[in-house]
């Protein structure tokens, strides 16, 4: 299967996605894990990339606010 140039960018931007410090259940950082799970989610129509991306927003949301927080607070 050859991939398509949407599947190339939400790889690359998978691989982009920087872990944070927080280990929760002897899981590391997992807001980034679960932000690159939904990035690599392939839609298999219009209405699933929809809600695709809007899942990926809020998941970037709470990453955002996860790996902020975290800079803040350590490195004061």
């Amino acid at each position: 299967m050859i991939g398509k140039s949407a599947t190339k960018l939400r790889l690359l931007q998978m691989i982009n996605i920087k872990n944070c410090v927080k280990i929760v259940n002897g899981s590391t950082c997992p807001c980034a894990n679960k932000l690159r799970l939904i990035t690599l989610r392939i839609p298999l129509n219009i209405h699933e990339d929809k809600v695709n991306d809007v899942d990926i927003l809020e998941q970037k949301i709470k990453y955002n606010k996860c790996f902020m927080e975290d800079k803040y607070i350590y490195h004061k």
